[in-house]
């Protein structure tokens, strides 16, 4: 709501009424022109705070997202590092669900043992904008072949992400030079979806989350569970 309020401090002079005027009172040019300076964050947060701002920012956001990309950071045993760019798809504002699909389709090599930790993802960064590394402790299972979905439900949709991976136990066809191992496995991340209040989050690692920092990685991935396996579709189901 933008509130204009004028008044004289002139206590000798009339007093002039002060007036209130909607967002909606001014000419759409003038409120585009506004808009453009404000960056992703701000601009998603302005939609759900306010309904007046709804119809004028969808626009906004859509435009601003097509140069976003999200990195996620893969980690195994503290040994294996990799990371994995995913590059905007498309956005469903009435679900407020965002898709970034994989910049390029690669398989890369983890392991799989009783005394190994799966893989997990560590780092959710969004760029090209100024957003803090989002901290994430989500393990990925990886001992049966097969697509996988795993969604992050989260308590708020701040906290609300899924990726789409595949796993398989024998290398990819431009790998043949290479004979299959025992407790090999070769995953191929390809999807990533969250939610506009995601992208839009501060990144403050709750209470709860430093908890789960200072457990056994295995237990870790109990706390927020995994989904099995199922038909491809929509992986986040905003609510």
């Amino acid at each position: 709501m933008l509130t204009p309020y004028f008044h004289s401090t002139n206590p000798s002079a009339k007093k002039l009424p002060s007036w209130q005027a909607n967002i909606t009172d001014f000419p759409p040019e003038v409120v585009g022109h506004i808009l453009s300076f404000l960056d992703l964050g701000s601009l998603i947060t302005a939609r759900f705070c306010c309904k007046e701002w709804f119809s004028f920012a969808q626009s906004h956001i859509k435009k601003k997202l097509k140069d976003t990309s999200v990195s996620l950071t893969f980690e195994q045993e503290s040994k294996w590092k990799f990371q994995v760019e995913f590059a905007f798809s498309s956005v469903d504002l009435s679900s407020s669900k965002v898709r970034y699909r994989v910049k390029s389709l690669k398989t890369r090599r983890c392991f799989y043992g009783i005394l190994l930790e799966n893989p997990r993802i560590a780092n959710i960064t969004l760029s090209p904008y100024d957003s803090p590394n989002v901290w994430a402790s989500r393990c990925l299972p990886i001992k049966k072949p097969g697509v996988f979905f795993s969604v992050v439900p989260g308590r708020a949709p701040e906290e609300r992400w899924a990726i789409a991976y595949e796993v398989a136990k024998t290398p990819p066809v431009h790998r043949d030079d290479l004979e299959p191992i025992d407790g090999e496995r070769w995953v191929t991340p390809f999807i990533f979806e969250c939610s506009l209040q995601f992208l839009a989050c501060d990144s403050k690692p709750s209470f709860f989350r430093k908890v789960a920092k200072m457990l056994p990685a295995r237990r870790r991935s109990s706390l927020i569970p995994v989904s099995m396996p199922t038909t491809p579709g929509t992986l986040l189901t905003a609510s």
